[in-house]
């Protein structure tokens, strides 16, 4: 009872038995009165604000504290539209629900809560889509886990596929060179050229006796001095030269003027250097390096 009230009660003698001494009608009704609005005032203060009919501007940025939501582990099963709620045992930043018409509750989070039955920090792993799930892709080859594809190596099942014209895929695998996976292709062997098969491989290779191959040696001989009027024969070693192979000789500068020299092959692997002394005197010849060149021609 605040002060003001209490001088009231004095002053109109309230205290004490004055209100039921006194046979005063009009002092009664007074005395009375004063205690009423006494006791009016005095509930008037013990009333909570209503912050949507008494209030106006609110600032709660100055605050201790704020909590405009309610709070739980389980959501409640009714609610008014526009009313919030924040689930504490949620994953965080997935806590907040909001009642987006009567009785039913939206998490604003948005997203997922989880990716291929994986939750928190998801990262991507093998088996988490399937060949099946590629819908852009127009043509498959495989059983819907595995994409086909061969980049070397040992050819086996299933390693090939079948294109049509349009150079689309118009098979889905099959063993190559069974003919149903397109892996069978015929190898039409030109002038100068080889294919041999053996099982599933195919060698395609130069025909030597066609196209232009050659070897090419070259070696240190001694002659020392050629007779008059004669020849002297040293050998070179060629690998691979054979009877009647055309030689291309390499004659050092060196060699005397006089002298006529010739290559020819004497058995295999082995080139005969012949040289001829046409004068009446003998020629001294220096030691020096002599080339053969085995051209096989078309």
């Amino acid at each position: 009872m605040d002060s003001v009230c209490h001088s009231r009660f004095i002053a109109s003698g309230l205290y004490g038995s004055g209100l039921f001494a006194t046979n005063n009608r009009k002092g009664i009704t007074m005395k009375a009165s004063i205690l009423l609005l006494c006791v009016i005032g005095f509930a008037f203060g013990q009333t909570r604000i209503d912050l949507k009919t008494q209030s106006k501007t609110i600032d709660f940025s100055q605050a201790t504290s704020t909590r405009p939501a309610k709070t739980g582990t389980v959501i409640p099963a009714t609610c008014g539209t526009g009313e919030m709620f924040f689930k504490t045992d949620a994953s965080a930043g997935q806590n907040m629900y909001l009642c987006v018409s009567t009785n039913t509750w939206l998490a604003t989070a948005g997203g997922v809560t989880s990716v291929f039955g994986r939750s928190g920090s998801v990262s991507a792993q093998e088996g988490d889509y399937s060949l099946a799930q590629m819908s852009d892709v127009s043509a498959k080859q495989g059983n819907g886990t595995v994409v086909q594809m061969f980049g070397g190596g040992t050819v086996t099942a299933n390693d090939c596929a079948k294109f049509d014209a349009n150079g689309n895929i118009v098979s889905a695998g099959a063993a190559c060179g069974s003919g149903g996976g397109g892996g069978s292709v015929n190898l039409l062997a030109g002038s100068g050229i080889v294919v041999t098969t053996a099982g599933a491989n195919t060698t395609v290779a130069l025909d030597t006796a066609i196209v232009p191959s050659f070897l090419s040696v070259q070696g240190l001989l001694a002659f020392g001095s050629v007779s008059a009027q004669s020849c002297s024969d040293l050998s070179l070693t060629v690998s691979g030269a054979a009877e009647n192979d055309s030689i291309a000789p390499g004659w050092p500068s060196t060699l005397p003027a006089s002298l006529s020299g010739t290559m020819y092959t004497l058995a295999a692997d082995t080139v005969r250097v012949r040289l001829c002394n046409a004068t009446t005197a003998a020629v001294n010849v220096p030691n020096a390096t002599f080339r053969a060149t085995i051209i096989r021609s078309f």
